[in-house]
């Protein structure tokens, strides 16, 4: 048999066909954010029929969801893609992979940033996507975890935040103002802040002693709390103390004089 047409199967057509229409709702995120994808919009940019749209996604919701899905993991693998070795690297070095980590280079991947971006802002309307968000999120910061260990800089979660956020924002205002230079000025950032980092932390075991779990004796002195002064004896009563228990006794049993008052007229004698 000669000129015979192997057809596709159909699975694999379909696969095909869902591919495509979610390349094209992903494009039209980081085109015009997700006001621009409809299921019209998609099926239009994927050159197929509407009808294809409406199988593969059973609503706007779902089809915005798995477009979503999809760009997340392209920034994340985005993400990967750009860790290098830093071991044994200076603050400049290191604070280079960190920016090219987190930050866009080329207009494409502002797009795509920007449409993470607006992924937030989607998250505050539709809660049904902050998982994506959250996975979007953790990338970047495991990402700079793991910079930081293998640089051997001393950190916490608090200190990945700070770099993440800080970078992130300078991202933000870079797609919002396009100032020349942002690179540059990221990289210088995130280099003082590594220094930071490295000047804050103990130099090694000796740097700071063990603390002593035992107290102070109460004479020892500290240098926080004024000297205490000489312990002053109170003057000691003038009044005689009684001898023995018995003359304690006999003033005891002494009846109490009444309180004399003044001297009145009607005091004096009666002669009628």
């Amino acid at each position: 048999m000669t000129g015979a047409i192997r057809q596709e199967p159909a699975q694999a057509r379909g696969r095909r066909r869902k591919e495509a229409l979610l390349d094209a709702a992903v494009d039209l995120l980081e085109r015009g954010g997700p006001a621009q994808v409809t299921h019209r919009a998609v099926a239009d940019r994927a050159a197929l029929p509407l009808a294809a749209t409406t199988y593969y996604f059973g609503s706007r919701e779902d089809l915005l969801t798995q477009a979503f899905t999809r760009l997340v993991a392209r920034g994340v693998a985005a993400v990967r893609e750009r860790l290098r070795p830093v071991a044994g690297a200076g603050p400049a070095a290191v604070a280079d992979v960190v920016v090219g980590a987190l930050a866009p280079f080329d207009e494409a991947e502002r797009s795509r940033h920007l449409a993470l971006c607006e992924l937030y802002f989607q998250v505050g309307r539709e809660p049904a996507f902050r998982p994506l968000a959250r996975t979007w999120s953790a990338v970047r910061h495991e990402a700079v975890t793991e910079v930081l260990k293998e640089g051997g800089y001393p950190h916490s979660p608090a200190d990945v935040d700070i770099l993440v956020a800080t970078v992130e924002g300078m991202i933000a205002q870079d797609l919002v103002e396009a100032r020349p230079g942002t690179i540059k000025a990221m990289v210088d950032t995130v280099t003082r802040l590594l220094r930071a980092l490295r000047a804050t932390a103990p130099s090694g075991p000796a740097a700071r002693p063990p603390e002593s779990t035992a107290r102070p004796p109460e004479s020892a002195a500290r240098p926080w709390e004024p000297a205490a002064r000489p312990a002053v004896r109170p003057p000691e009563s003038s009044a005689r103390r009684p001898e023995s228990t018995a003359e304690v006794d006999r003033t005891a049993s002494r009846p109490v004089p009444a309180a004399r008052r003044p001297y009145d007229e009607t005091d004096a004698p009666s002669t009628l």
